[in-house]
């Protein structure tokens, strides 16, 4: 209940603003735009399909998909894929649906499932000015899976907030925070992510990113576990409408134990 009462309190302080900055971006808009270049975003763990700054331009839509390898204490897992559809529903906002299938090594045998579905929308707050940051806002939500691997009980819905500096025309520092719930326990985890990209060229992006998660196993638990991670990858725009990125990831308290890496896609369809 008091999810469903802050969502609601979101949803009206959220659609005043988008009606606002509409009117606003409407009297400046120039109708014939040519040319609307595709959303290249850091392909990072944490700064990936859901949580980057940018939002899809006005009536695009972009198509991203990606694999994945995964290495756990001695497990692995295989994401064949991970695939989201993005579309700009204003000018300053997007919605997105994200599937992903895992195939994961059970006890004694590979089995496929298909991780929950998940809906998600993103709301430009601020362009940014000077040392002040582009801002956005997101929330998602993840429909229950019955699935053997990838069973969950509740939806699991996430909130964040997306920070973005521009040092120089060429270095960018990005920022986020957020609380995911995992449809499992009623205990959110918190994700804090720092990560920092420098464009060589118009088309190659070189970053690094901390993405670290602090949560509870459950609500009456005092305990709270850190887990700390770096990533290091790059984005390489191939076309004006396709970019592929390709990261690797390290757990840092436990380097052995943990470790991923990704090659992944994204083409703008319109």
């Amino acid at each position: 209940m008091k999810l469903l009462n802050i969502l609601s309190i979101l949803l009206l302080v959220i659609t005043p603003t988008i009606w606002a900055q509409e009117q606003d971006y409407n009297a400046e808009l120039v109708d014939t735009v040519q040319h609307v270049p595709i959303l290249v975003e850091h392909a990072g763990m944490a700064t990936g399909v859901v949580t980057d700054v940018e939002v899809i331009p006005f009536k695009k839509v972009q198509w991203e998909t990606s694999f994945q390898y995964d290495y756990s204490n001695g497990s692995h897992a295989v994401y064949l894929p991970i695939t989201a559809i993005r579309v700009g529903v204003s000018h300053f906002a997007e919605m997105s649906i994200e599937y992903a299938g895992i195939f994961q090594n059970a006890p004694e045998q590979w089995e496929y499932a298909v991780q929950p579905l998940t809906f998600a929308a993103k709301l430009r707050l601020y362009e940014g000015k000077k040392w002040i940051p582009k801002m956005t806002a997101m929330a998602s939500l993840g429909i229950p899976s019955t699935t053997l691997l990838a069973k969950t009980m509740h939806v699991a819905p996430s909130v964040y907030l997306l920070f973005q500096n521009d040092i120089t025309e060429k270095l960018h520092l990005s920022y986020d925070i957020g609380l995911e719930w995992d449809g499992m326990s009623a205990a959110p985890t918190t994700l804090v992510a720092l990560s920092m990209g420098y464009y060589f060229t118009e088309d190659f992006c070189l970053f690094a990113e901390s993405f670290n998660y602090f949560g509870r196993s459950s609500l009456d638990e005092p305990k709270i576990d850190a887990n700390v991670n770096v990533d290091l990858g790059f984005n390489y725009l191939v076309h004006p409408r396709v970019d592929i990125g390709v990261y690797a990831a390290i757990n840092c308290q436990n380097p052995k134990d943990f470790s991923s890496v990704m090659f992944g896609i994204a083409w703008l369809i319109n």
